[in-house]
């Protein structure tokens, strides 16, 4: 009886090992997002609109985007950033064609979705000459588009895209940690 209980216990032990597996193997691809609200010092966009092909899996659209809208009516991602004194985070980008976008600071351990979180959006963004924007993510007030994220040493940004035109392309912002690009601009083409 011992002996059949050992092996019962050892099979169970065994399964237990493959699921890990398995799970570390899905998720290996999205590696950081578990800690996303935390920060990176290797930001990168992750999709978190529904049907996306390139779509994040559904436990974190659970965590970081509660109420997601269909396919053809939004198109949001989320990119983890490290703050560091003296080192702005910066975005560069082009307005979309979108009927309104916008991009939301959240500092990591912040409760999610207040209304009182930092942001920006495309009624206050204040265009360069050539049609683009630059929005500075800081302690300290730097650039015309300016997001304050206050004593947080990281978190995640959050942009936006609400009803876009059909068959247009969606540009997700480069991300610059002062200077240095991290993250060159990632476009979606045609949405819907």
């Amino acid at each position: 009886m011992a002996k059949r209980l050992l092996i019962w216990t050892g099979l169970l032990f065994l399964d237990l090992v493959i699921a890990v597996l398995i799970l570390c193997a899905y998720f290996g691809g999205y590696r950081g997002l578990l800690l996303v609200d935390q920060g990176s010092e290797h930001p990168q966009w992750h999709n978190v609109t529904p049907d996306c092909p390139d779509t994040i899996p559904e436990l974190f659209q659970m965590e970081y985007s509660p109420w997601p809208l269909p396919r053809d009516q939004n198109l949001s991602a989320i990119a983890g950033i490290t703050l560091q004194p003296g080192r702005p985070v910066v975005l560069k980008g082009k307005p979309n064609p979108t009927r309104y976008w916008n991009i939301v600071f959240y500092p990591a351990g912040v409760d999610k979705h207040t209304s009182s979180l930092p942001c920006i959006d495309c009624s206050r963004v204040e265009l360069e000459p050539d049609g683009t924007y630059v929005i500075t993510l800081s302690a300290t007030p730097a650039g015309k588009n300016w997001i304050d994220t206050g004593d947080a040493s990281g978190g995640f940004i959050f942009m936006r895209n609400y009803v876009p035109a059909p068959g247009q392309t969606v540009t997700l912002p480069a991300i610059y940690y002062g200077d240095r690009l991290m993250q060159p601009a990632k476009e979606v083409d045609d949405v819907r």
